[in-house]
């Protein structure tokens, strides 16, 4: 028979309210997939179906704080994004934000979406977050600013709501537990 407390749970009751912060960012976002010093994505796999269908890339994409390649590098997009369709160019988007920054750094975004070849602007979901970000829901609004045969480059306005939690202020006994200020 189970234990009726195991060791393994905790259920901690708040003492405090815990606040919701709005942040937004204004970024700016560079692909490049051609061969070069500027590469950061790859093909894994091209099933070669119409449209780039069962297309799949990784991808660790540059993000600045303005339009332009001396812009400073803020955060790293990794992950991954597959072509999805195949009657239209339309990609799957999987990915997470890591801020690189002193102000941020060390936190992230969780990012999920799609994106279509014929209409370039659109909106990603945030769907999680940790350290600022810390349970994280938004959105990412990205608009294509720039398109050559070699790269894309995307103006990010991002909206995020995250919790804003006391600090613990101290540990009980040995447990895993923390009582927290207000």
């Amino acid at each position: 028979m189970a234990a009726k407390n195991p060791s393994y749970f905790q259920s901690i009751p708040l003492q405090q309210i815990i606040e919701q912060k709005e942040l937004r960012l204004h970024l700016y976002i560079f692909q490049q997939w051609s061969k070069g010093p500027r590469q950061n994505q790859q093909i894994m796999t091209n099933l070669q179906l119409p449209n780039q269908c069962g297309l799949s890339t990784v991808n660790d994409w540059p993000i600045r704080d303005g339009p332009g390649h001396n812009a400073d590098i803020v955060a790293r997009g990794r992950g991954l994004h597959f072509g999805t369709a195949i009657d239209e160019a339309d990609y799957f988007h999987s990915f997470v934000i890591i801020f690189t920054d002193e102000r941020f750094k060390g936190s992230s975004l969780q990012v999920l979406g799609t994106s279509k070849a014929s209409s370039p602007d659109g909106e990603w979901a945030i769907t999680g977050g940790t350290g600022e970000f810390a349970f994280a829901q938004g959105v990412v609004a990205h608009k294509m600013f720039g398109r050559d045969h070699a790269s894309c480059f995307r103006e990010l306005h991002i909206r995020v709501l995250c919790l804003a939690f006391p600090k613990p202020v101290s540990e009980i006994n040995s447990s895993n537990a923390f009582f927290y200020s207000s």
